[in-house]
């Protein structure tokens, strides 16, 4: 079984737990995590490359419309790679079902999707219901409104 796992970075506390999963005989582990730390990780989480026993795939990380961070050409390393599994985190996650093209490469494929967060980042189940139930929230503060009406606008009124 592959699994892939999308990181903001590989911070050293993940690679125990990696090496574990791919040292089993059944389970191939890959890690896509950004070429340059582009601010997914904290400035003080430490990253390291040593002894781990997993792939790693650097890929070109920049910020979509809204400021969030998202990697360039996943669809081309997805097809390559060829996962059973996909285990995302934030802010990753939101480029699964705002790019259509990597959504429709996951249902194709059947490929599962898990999504990995920090327990202490993660709200209480009425508060998270709130706060993605509210576009705003979600949003990064620097989002011009102009510019969501207008890819509304474009979704509704493809020219």
């Amino acid at each position: 079984m592959k699994v892939v796992f999308i990181f903001g970075g590989l911070p050293h506390y993940y690679n125990f737990i990696l090496n574990k999963l791919n040292d089993q005989p059944d389970i191939d582990v890959t890690v896509f995590h950004p070429e340059i730390n582009n601010g997914s990780l904290g400035k003080s989480v430490h990253q390291d490359k040593k002894n781990i026993r997993f792939n790693t795939v650097a890929l070109e990380e920049t910020k979509d419309l809204f400021g969030k961070n998202y990697f360039k050409n996943l669809v081309p390393k997805l097809k390559q790679e060829k996962p059973d599994i996909i285990v995302i985190g934030w802010p990753h996650i939101l480029n699964f079902y705002s790019n259509p093209f990597i959504y429709a490469y996951v249902k194709a494929n059947n490929i599962k999707v898990i999504e990995k967060s920090i327990p202490y980042q993660l709200p209480a189940l009425q508060n998270a219901s709130e706060f993605y139930s509210n576009i705003d929230k979600i949003l990064n503060e620097h989002c011009n409104k102009k510019q969501l009406v207008n890819i509304e606008i474009l979704v509704i009124n493809p020219i």
